[in-house]
């Protein structure tokens, strides 16, 4: 009965342990992360070539997750205090996508121009249609949760020795067009 018992606390304890680990897809908070990503795109050489008027970010959210929400409106937020910045001169405008309304995100892309995708968590089920359009149509693509960006996901933040890190899936940045400076990379931790 003891040992029982010492199972079943042992349980709890790992469950306890386990439940907040992956509850918490994203460790850089989003105000963190909008000024990494801003300046860190000033060293993406292709995409400030590919247009001169301004560039469009499209924050995917799935309407159906609560964090995927709530991460959704601290960018949207961020990106708003942070409006009067530039990309290498060039302002940004942003637009929030629920990938849970959208019948079809190929459409869309091809209606409306994007240069930039941030992806929210709450959005492991779509990943692969996101990477695969992303790619097709040269979108740039950004995360805040590490493993987006070892499934696929170009550029997303860590934590390492306590402070945020850079992360490049470079064979992903290199299919969607992106061409960053020799600079940044040596700061990342890239992912071949």
């Amino acid at each position: 009965m003891r040992d029982q018992i010492q199972k079943w606390l042992l349980a709890g304890v790992l469950l306890g342990i386990w439940v907040p680990l992956h509850a918490q897809e994203m460790q850089i908070p989003e105000a963190i992360q909008v000024k990494i990503f801003l300046k860190a795109l000033t060293y993406d050489r292709a995409l400030v070539s590919r247009t001169d008027k301004s560039i469009q970010i499209g924050i995917i959210f799935n309407s159906k997750s609560k964090t995927s929400v709530t991460n959704k409106e601290k960018i949207g937020a961020n990106l708003r205090a942070n409006s009067t910045k530039t990309i290498s001169g060039i302002p940004f405008r942003f637009r929030c996508i629920d990938i849970s309304s959208v019948s079809n995100l190929n459409e869309l892309v091809g209606t409306e121009h994007f240069d930039i995708f941030y992806v929210t968590p709450g959005n492991t089920k779509n990943l692969n249609e996101i990477i695969e359009i992303s790619q097709q149509h040269h979108i740039r693509t950004m995360t805040g949760v590490e493993a987006y960006v070892e499934k696929g996901i170009a550029v997303g933040l860590v934590v390492n020795d306590k402070k945020p890190q850079i992360i490049i899936n470079l064979n992903s940045a290199k299919a969607e067009g992106s061409d960053y400076n020799s600079h940044l990379l040596r700061l990342c931790k890239v992912l071949q």
